[in-house]
């Protein structure tokens, strides 16, 4: 792999088939073994993940803003809106945090029809990884959850927010589904394990996968900034990814259900194309999407990874 070039195309190759994979089996497998028997979900609810606020909390708000007083989307402080949580290409990073109490701390405020609070929420010890848009509490739309289902506040409305005094009002509350909580509770069980590494070590190229994941891990350990990270990912791991597409193109069969009745011949079609890098020049643009591409599917197992991990260490200082 000393050949710029050539690395650039067995990542193309590859890059398709571990976010198909990625994507496909988090979301076919994610709330099926997730919910509990008993659970049923709301009827006329779309899906969206909150912190939803208990009493105590919901009475501090109200205090402070009189108008969030039995107001449904001031009951909550918004973490994924429904257009994300209700596409089924996207993983789901919460699965971990389903049912877990987590603290919000409202630092800004954005006056208009409709008011929204900056909030900065805190889980099992620590922020939450993989959120992509800013926490939110907000009320003054139509409806009840329409600010939810529209898609709350972006990364770049940060600026935006007008700086609260200190002290900061502290709310708490529990993580879930909306769908799921009801009655004061999430009925809704947390998935500790991202649901392709639980499927890929169950699987006839668990050895491969787990070297490919040690090898993931490894470029996370070392720190730095996401870019860093995410390029020492790239340039590190391209034979473990590689080696990972070659196994599941062996066991086509086994892999139907995660990459459908054609198995992983989309990617194995990339792969074939691109075979002699001088016979198929990609163009830059071509290589950064499928760097991209890689990238993204290594940074969704590595956020539920360490939701996963944040959960687990609460849990075992508890048992002690």
């Amino acid at each position: 792999f000393n050949n710029m070039r050539h690395r650039q195309v067995l990542v193309s190759a590859s890059a398709a088939l571990v976010a198909q994979a990625a994507r496909r089996v988090v979301c076919s497998s994610e709330k099926e073994e997730a919910v509990s028997d008993e659970a049923k979900a709301l009827e006329g609810v779309k899906p969206f993940v909150a912190l939803f606020l208990d009493d105590e909390s919901k009475g501090k708000l109200a205090k402070k803003w009189p108008e969030t007083t039995d107001t449904r989307s001031a009951s909550y402080v918004l973490l994924e809106p429904t257009k994300i949580t209700s596409d089924k290409t996207r993983p789901a990073v919460f699965a971990p945090l389903m049912g877990e109490s987590g603290t919000a701390t409202i630092v800004g405020e954005r006056k208009g029809d409709i008011t929204t609070l900056r909030v900065k929420v805190t889980c099992a010890g620590g922020p939450i990884d993989g959120l992509k848009h800013l926490p939110t509490i907000a009320w003054g739309g139509e409806s009840d959850d329409d600010i939810a289902h529209e898609g709350g506040a972006e990364e770049s409305d940060e600026d935006k927010f007008a700086a609260l005094d200190e002290p900061y009002l502290e709310l708490s509350g529990t993580i879930c589904r909306a769908e799921y909580f009801y009655d004061g509770k999430c009925h809704l069980d947390p998935l500790m394990e991202c649901p392709l590494c639980a499927y890929m070590k169950m699987s006839p190229c668990k050895d491969v996968f787990i070297k490919w994941e040690d090898c993931l891990n490894a470029c996370e350990a070392q720190g730095g900034s996401d870019e860093e990270r995410q390029e020492r990912f790239v340039s590190t791991c391209v034979s473990q990814t590689v080696a990972l597409k070659e196994c599941v193109d062996q066991y086509p069969d086994f892999f139907k259900s995660m990459f459908g009745e054609d198995g992983g011949s989309e990617a194995k079609q990339n792969s074939e194309s691109h075979e002699d890098p001088s016979s198929a020049p990609m163009t830059d643009h071509q290589i950064d999407d499928d760097s991209s591409t890689l990238v993204a599917a290594a940074n969704e197992i590595t956020d539920i990874d360490r939701n996963s991990k944040k959960v687990k260490t609460v849990n075992e200082e508890k048992n002690r």
